[in-house]
């Protein structure tokens, strides 16, 4: 489970750089990304 940088909730998204990931892709994600983001709904940036 991966938690919003913004708030500390529970995150909907991550962003890997600019590119979005689903959260049942988190693992692979994390793996691939050095600079891994993650949001809930109502911190996620408008890209």
């Amino acid at each position: 489970m991966s938690y919003c940088i913004e708030c500390g909730d529970e995150a909907e998204v991550c962003f890997c750089d600019y590119e979005k990931k689903p959260m049942d892709e988190y693992i692979k994600a994390l793996k691939e990304c050095t600079d891994l983001k993650c949001y809930c709904k109502k911190h996620m940036p408008e890209r």
